[in-house]
């Protein structure tokens, strides 16, 4: 019974890395190219730099999972698991600063 316990904690806890990675992945994967474009690095060139930043952090991630080829080793990865959350937060941020620049710009461009 000990076992069972055991193993259930172990898939609870790559069910929950999993989907926060999943989260991260799903937000960088939609700013990416967003940010990548020049106009966007020149109208907001603040939020362009924290993008770069976390885009950094998430590729060093994304090779270290890379590495370790292993699900269950990245999920317990105490340097992944741990970037996860304030990746997520940052990227969130980027996108409502984003979000924000992009409705002023369809309040002059009604008819867009």
């Amino acid at each position: 019974m000990d076992q069972i316990t055991s193993l259930n904690g172990m898939f609870n806890n790559l069910e929950i890395t999993i989907k926060k990675w999943t989260k991260v992945q799903s937000l960088w994967t939609a700013l990416e190219p967003v940010f990548s474009s020049e106009d966007i690095r020149k109208q907001l060139p603040q939020e362009a730099s924290k993008f770069k930043n976390l885009d950094k952090d998430f590729v060093k991630n994304m090779n270290m999972a890379k590495d370790l080829q292993n699900v269950k080793l990245c999920c317990e990865n105490d340097v992944i698991v741990s970037r996860l959350p304030e990746l997520e937060k940052q990227l969130y941020e980027c996108q409502r600063k984003l979000d924000r620049y992009l409705e002023t710009k369809k309040q002059k461009f009604a008819r867009f």
